[in-house]
């Protein structure tokens, strides 16, 4: 069943109610407000529509004769990201509701639905979803604009630009391969820009770049006293990377001390200072990169293989310029205009 205004122009609303006088009346307010509204009497029915269309709010009673509504609200989510999901509960459903705002709906209102609070809860979920959807777009604009530095049309490098718009939304760790020179760093940031990360920090460190003791130090911070010259507190580079991207360069040329101890901030999610033995937890999106093949240090016997599963989720090669040819006139055109400006 669906039911459509005249004149809609202020979102597209899915209603999910199995009652009928209840359906009734939810239309009538949302489309007397100037709302479109599509209706389904079922869970199953229901999911149907999430996958079919694109909503602006689901209104979602808890009771459905099929399908429970908190499992039509976690199958909806990850059909609809953006879209606002409100539930509708009895009375004595307070638990329910809870449960239902830690799997992600937005709000929740309580039977008998006044007019009142259906239009205002409504209104700042349809403002939250269309909020969502602007940040998006600025997020993919970013991220345009930070792949445009990627110079090249090749087919070779449209792949590159394709797998980085495919795992960017993700959380999954990245491992990005490629010679020296092929711009890996310019992968990695353009992932992080085009992520739901992009707000945070991008921590950039060239592994080889630093002797053993002191990227320990730099990536993990220390207290004060931990040893000759720590005269104070320092935070390290994976609480610098809270809430963003940390992108760890020449990754092959890490210690077997310091493998062991990522390994054991990728399964436990926090670090330890050195120094002291208090837990700190961070929260980080890790890509990583070299230009040697880290199969082949693991087939040697100096990168540990459960770390190389670990780092190797999601793999990007990035191409060298003698496999894609084509691209030499526009890098030379992009050279000739930054250098003459």
């Amino acid at each position: 069943m669906t039911a459509v205004s005249e004149a809609p122009n202020r979102g597209r609303l899915l209603l999910i109610e199995d009652d009928e006088s209840a359906r009734r009346f939810v239309v009538f307010v949302l489309e007397r407000a100037g709302y479109s509204v599509e209706v389904s009497a079922t869970g199953m029915e229901a999911l149907r529509a999430l996958e079919r269309e694109l909503f602006d709010v689901v209104l979602l009673d808890v009771n459905l004769p099929d399908v429970g509504g908190l499992d039509v609200l976690a199958a909806g989510r990850s059909l609809q990201t953006d879209c606002q999901f409100i539930m509708v509960t009895g009375d004595d459903a307070a638990d329910t509701a809870v449960e239902a705002m830690k799997l992600g709906a937005f709000d929740y209102i309580t039977k008998p639905v006044g007019a009142d609070v259906l239009l205002l809860t409504v209104e700042k979920a349809q403002r939250d979803t269309q909020l969502r959807r602007e940040v998006t777009q600025l997020r993919r604009q970013v991220a345009e604009s930070r792949k445009t530095r990627i110079i090249g049309k090749s087919a070779a490098l449209r792949r590159v630009h394709d797998l980085i718009e495919r795992v960017a939304p993700t959380a999954a760790t990245v491992l990005i391969t490629g010679e020296t020179g092929t711009g890996k760093e310019l992968v990695a940031r353009a992932i992080h820009e085009l992520s739901d990360r992009a707000r945070g920090p991008f921590v950039a460190v060239n592994c080889s770049a630093l002797p053993e003791t002191l990227l320990e130090s730099e990536l993990f911070g220390y207290v004060k006293g931990a040893f000759t010259g720590a005269i104070s507190n320092r935070r390290g580079l994976f609480e610098e990377a809270h809430g963003g991207t940390l992108f760890l360069d020449e990754i092959a040329t890490i210690s077997p001390a310091i493998q062991v101890k990522l390994l054991r901030v990728l399964q436990e999610r926090h670090i330890q200072r050195l120094g002291s033995s208090q837990p700190v937890p961070v929260d980080f999106r890790l890509i990583a990169a070299g230009n040697i093949p880290l199969e082949e240090e693991v087939a040697a016997g100096r990168f540990r293989e459960d770390l190389y599963y670990r780092l190797n989720i999601f793999p990007i090669h990035v191409p060298p310029l003698r496999e894609r040819k084509e691209d030499i006139p526009l890098l030379a055109s992009h050279f000739r205009l930054k250098f003459a400006a």
